[in-house]
């Protein structure tokens, strides 16, 4: 009996080991590296014997600012695009925000992460990728290139064009931005002739002496 007892701890044993020796992959993924070569002994303080990389579901993590990240909320779309992939985009959405502050040389920001679905095998992870929350949106509106805005008091004006060439400074009430465009929301009408890139001056004059 006893040699029985001890052939099946020794049975036990070996069966363990043979499971240990078996790498499980806890989610299907893409092995993105083999850190170890068969024969070589994996101790416990080594690095992970493989790396995988869920493609499933991508991700980019970004920092806003306190006053960007007022403005941001789960479930927002997002479109993204890569320089290194032209003609590339995808659809996305914010799916975490960090609830406190990490502050790095006296600068404080909030993380971010954005999650978009892509089966597009040009897609690296680790490619630096251009994203744009949407917070707010309106439609059928009125739009100026914000450069084309001068400020005046606590509002802004532009210079439309006139019929005979002149310029001429008009007040406006604008609305939403993406820092590209600018909604107007008074004082344009379509088809009015705007100075993109104004300047400060909008008329002159000839003095003639005596």
């Amino acid at each position: 009996n006893a040699s029985v007892t001890q052939a099946e701890q020794s049975l036990a044993q070996a069966q363990l080991k043979h499971d240990m020796a078996t790498l499980k992959a806890p989610f299907a993924g893409v092995v993105a590296a083999v850190n170890i070569v068969p024969g070589s002994t994996a101790g416990s303080g080594s690095s992970a014997a493989v790396s995988l990389i869920d493609r499933s579901t991508l991700h980019v993590d970004l920092k806003l600012s306190e006053n960007d990240v007022a403005k941001v909320a789960l479930d927002q779309p997002v479109t993204l695009t890569i320089d290194a992939l032209k003609g590339w985009a995808a659809d996305g959405k914010v799916t975490y925000i960090a609830p406190s502050a990490e502050s790095s040389n006296g600068v404080v920001t909030y993380a971010v992460r954005v999650s978009f679905p892509d089966g597009d095998a040009r897609v690296k992870v680790g490619m630096t990728a251009n994203l744009t929350i949407t917070v707010n949106e309106h439609d059928n509106v009125l739009v100026v290139p914000s450069s084309a805005l001068l400020p005046k008091g606590a509002g802004h004006v532009v210079q439309v064009r006139q019929a005979d060439g002149t310029l001429k400074e008009v007040e406006v009430e604008t609305g939403l931005t993406d820092g590209v465009n600018t909604e107007i929301v008074s004082g344009l009408k379509a088809g009015d002739s705007v100075v993109t890139t104004p300047t400060t001056t909008t008329t002159s004059s000839n003095r003639r002496g005596p």
